[in-house]
């Protein structure tokens, strides 16, 4: 996935990098170590807490990063973002949200798909209204698929 977001940002110089998780905010400087280490782009990162809140004994990570991406379009409304997450939890729904409420702020969305070990992701795309969906096991192939969409010209 690094390949993928490195060619991203080499191909649109002073792209911002955001990176949402649900990560708790503590876990910030590990994971900013283990990004540097494996040759992420530098970048901001989106956290978020963990434990009690007023209403609820566990905080929803759905909300955090729909939260996040509003504030994001918001914040930063002449951006195109491209949205790079996986098929693991909700990244597909809520990115296809936002691309729907958003359209001229999604340039392109790219989902890893996690696949059982030994096996082969399938390679698809979709279209979220005009914003294209890639899928694929890895950032290489996802990066290849947005090359030829011209994503990353």
């Amino acid at each position: 996935m690094a390949a993928l977001l490195t060619r991203l940002v080499e191909s649109t110089p002073h792209a911002p990098v955001v990176y949402v998780s649900n990560g708790p905010w503590n876990l910030g400087g590990p994971i900013t170590d283990l990004l540097q280490r494996h040759h992420f782009p530098a970048g901001a990162l989106l956290l978020t807490d963990w434990g009690i809140s007023p209403r609820a004994w566990f905080r929803s990570g759905r909300a955090h990063k729909r939260g996040s991406l509003e504030r994001l379009a918001t914040d930063l409304p002449g951006v195109q973002w491209v949205l790079v997450g996986d098929d693991g939890e909700h990244d597909p729904e809520i990115y296809r949200d936002f691309a729907r409420s958003h359209p001229e702020q999604v340039r392109a969305i790219a989902l890893r798909t996690v696949a059982p070990i030994g096996t082969q992701a399938p390679e698809t795309e979709e279209r979220v209204g005009t914003v294209p969906v890639v899928h694929a096991g890895d950032g290489r192939a996802l990066a290849d698929q947005l090359d030829r969409l011209g994503v990353l010209a």
